[in-house]
């Protein structure tokens, strides 16, 4: 995690709450998040605002495997994360699954972190963290209920 933002308040509750009602909309196994994204998320978002997935070929093992753009709506994604989550590698789906959980929880608007010490936004709960966010979202999205909590 390289970046963090200061989004709305919300329980771990909620978020489990949140990722059990799009499980349920996808009807079919946790593992397959690819298939998740490509057929229930883009079919449910088209309504509100469509979701493009980009691919690319990362550089650098230290470049981000996956990051969302807001404005449009855009999963970027390395190459070989996704077809390694295809193929049910653990930390490939985890990473589809977080970033699944900034399209769903988060915004466009979600206030920067800065890097300048005296500038940096703080918060006191981690439920105020996009980050602490989309990792809970992951975590219920792809773990059985009896693991997470």
């Amino acid at each position: 995690m390289t970046h963090d933002y200061k989004v709305t308040f919300t329980r771990e509750e909620q978020i489990a709450t949140i990722a059990a009602s799009w499980l349920d909309a996808h009807a079919s196994e946790r593992r397959y998040i690819t298939e998740f994204v490509e057929n229930t998320l883009t079919k449910r978002l088209r309504k509100k605002d469509r979701l493009k997935i980009e691919y690319f070929d990362r550089t650098c093992k230290y470049d981000e495997p996956a990051y969302v753009t807001f404005r449009p709506l855009t999963l970027h994604v390395d190459r070989a994360i996704w077809y390694a989550a295809k193929a049910g590698d653990e930390y490939a789906r985890f990473v589809i699954a977080h970033e699944v959980g900034h399209i769903i929880l988060h915004d466009n608007d979600a206030k920067a972190f800065s890097s300048d010490r005296s500038l940096r936004i703080r918060f006191a709960e981690k439920e105020h963290s996009a980050e602490w966010q989309a990792n809970t979202f992951a975590a219920y999205f792809l773990l059985p209920d009896e693991l997470v909590a």
